[in-house]
């Protein structure tokens, strides 16, 4: 088994824990009916976490298609990254619904500070270790290295700390399409 084979098996498994999670949560709050008051940004934030989360796997398989060897402390970085992850994937649907109902609008300002504060720090760790993984320092390499992630850095920072429903949605469709844009066609090899 290759590095990135052996990687690929690890971070494969968390993100589909993280996939499982976001759908059992979905799947409870259909099952739910009634008790559930819906509102179009809890689910619209799940179908752009799944999407995420698809294209971090996808990217994944690339991390170290390179390496010849790799040392856990290489390694630690990512898994890290990949744990913020989950958590943000897991605090975008309830994981119940109580007997009283709940309504999701409530729901999704409850956690969309842990939620997006959570996915700022996911991106700002890996445009740093995108740059210092970079094989070009000059200016034009860092840049390259960090490619759009500061921008998704500062929509998530402003998600996290505005309660404003527009501007929720409105970043929230431009994240969504701006990463289908940029990811749907993203191929791998081997």
């Amino acid at each position: 088994m290759s590095i990135r084979e052996h990687v690929s098996v690890f971070i494969a498994i968390i993100i589909g824990l993280a996939v499982s999670v976001l759908t059992m949560n979905f799947y409870r709050l259909i099952v739910a009916g009634k008790k559930v008051k819906w509102d179009w940004l809890s689910p619209l934030l799940a179908v752009f976490m799944l999407f995420v989360t698809v294209s971090y796997w996808w990217a994944s398989y690339s991390w170290y298609s390179k390496a010849t060897t790799l040392g856990v402390y290489q390694f630690l970085p990512d898994l890290l990254n990949v744990i913020m992850l989950f958590l943000a994937v897991a605090g975008v649907l309830p994981e119940t619904v109580p007997a009283r109902g709940i309504d999701l609008r409530r729901f999704y300002f409850e956690r969309s500070r842990f939620v997006y504060g959570i996915m700022a720090l996911c991106i700002a760790e890996a445009s740093l270790l995108n740059v210092v993984r970079a094989h070009d320092k000059s200016w034009a390499g860092v840049i390259d290295a960090l490619n759009i992630n500061p921008v998704f850095m500062v929509m998530f920072a402003v998600l996290a700390l505005t309660r404003r429903v527009w501007v929720h949605g409105v970043l929230l469709i431009v994240a969504l399409c701006g990463s289908v844009g940029i990811n749907l066609t993203a191929t791998i090899s081997s």
